[in-house]
């Protein structure tokens, strides 16, 4: 599924409540298709679930995620909320929880995994490669994401994200004015 199907909705929730409620959340009605080519503007129709992971600092979430389906052309869009990114089982917490560490605290990538997996209430082992992931995608996205910032090159870009996030209200505002401006969730593929 590419990141066009994808549509972010902020609920006024936490992580936590958004989990415990599960498919009892209340999903907002969704109009328009966004497939390329389809021109329905109607009301899409609820299309079932999927479920995905959501590890925060401190728990690992089960999720669902609610699908809708263009009556028109049969292609289906994930309502993701803000809280997530698209193939990333790391909530957007954990990714400036990490980035926090990395460039706040200056620790390494090898003392950021450790300093992870020796909490109480690590909910799942962070490994090296995974924060590398995130990096990784920080960086090939930083064009866009300075635009967006409309920032310079002289921080790192997530130093950057760190020291403009209070701008935006925090993290969900973040993700959403970004999906809202650039039609793609913070972390996809650009």
């Amino acid at each position: 599924m590419g990141s066009r199907m994808i549509r972010m909705h902020r609920f006024p929730i936490s992580v936590h409540l958004y989990h415990a409620r599960g498919k009892q959340n209340i999903f907002p009605e969704l109009h328009g298709c966004q497939y390329p080519g389809c021109i329905y503007h109607g009301r899409l129709r609820r299309h079932g679930f999927y479920s995905r992971y959501a590890f925060t600092p401190g728990a690992v979430y089960a999720v669902w995620i609610q699908r809708y389906l263009c009556p028109m052309c049969g292609h289906t869009v994930s309502l993701l909320p803000t809280f997530l990114a698209p193939h990333f089982q790391y909530t957007l917490l954990a990714v400036f929880w990490i980035l926090h560490g990395l460039h706040r605290l200056n620790l390494s990538i090898s003392e950021m995994a450790a300093r992870w997996n020796r909490r109480r209430n690590a909910p799942t082992e962070l490994g090296r490669q995974n924060i590398q992931l995130i990096l990784r995608r920080l960086r090939r996205n930083h064009r866009v994401y300075r635009l967006f910032l409309r920032a310079d090159d002289s921080l790192p870009i997530g130093g950057l994200l760190l020291e403009r996030l209070p701008r935006f209200g925090g993290i969900e505002g973040f993700s959403e004015l970004f999906f809202r401006e650039w039609r793609v969730p913070f972390l996809s593929k650009l």
